[in-house]
């Protein structure tokens, strides 16, 4: 396999993670939530383009 589809997959787990982690948080406000949609949004997309260029 591919090392750089292996290390997208790595990085796609460890974002996600992160971002159920700040989503399921209760203190954390509105405004930072949507901010985190738009950071994982862009990680993603990121992730797909480099896999696609790659």
């Amino acid at each position: 396999m591919n090392p750089i589809i292996l290390v997208t997959i790595v990085v796609f787990f460890i974002i996600s993670y992160k971002f159920i982690q700040v989503h399921r948080n209760k203190e954390v406000s509105k405004h930072n939530k949507i901010l985190g949609w738009w950071l994982y949004s862009l990680s993603i997309i990121g992730l797909m383009g480099v896999n696609v260029l790659l």
